[in-house]
């Protein structure tokens, strides 16, 4: 890795905000932390997405990725764009709901999922 390389990947972790993201195509997703995948030494996200489906919810993606600008009808928008610590999603009883600070969201996940 170059010295440019690492300085740009510091910058990166620096930056990273752990909080509500949503996906270009819509989707809403939690960002957890930051870890770093054994096999190769890569910075990931650790992410559990909002939203139901079937398969495990939690999965990494490399921050790099994470951070890509997409293409999207010939525009470029960020994969995961930050939406903050607030969500206004419904709870399980189908009640609105907004969950604030890290704890707001973890307890959302925690009581719908």
């Amino acid at each position: 890795m170059t010295d440019d390389d690492a300085a740009e990947l510091q910058a990166m972790i620096d930056d990273f905000q752990p909080g509500l993201y949503q996906h270009y195509k819509g989707q809403q997703y939690l960002a957890l932390c930051l870890a770093r995948e054994d096999a190769t030494d890569e910075v990931v996200v650790v992410y559990t997405r909002l939203y139901a489906r079937a398969g495990l919810p939690t999965s990494t993606r490399h921050l790099r990725v994470w951070n890509e600008e997409v293409d999207v009808d010939g525009q470029l928008v960020p994969r995961f764009a930050y939406c903050g610590h607030v969500t206004d999603e419904v709870d399980a009883r189908g009640k609105p709901q907004q969950a604030q600070g890290r704890r707001g969201l973890l307890r959302w996940v925690k009581d719908n999922f």
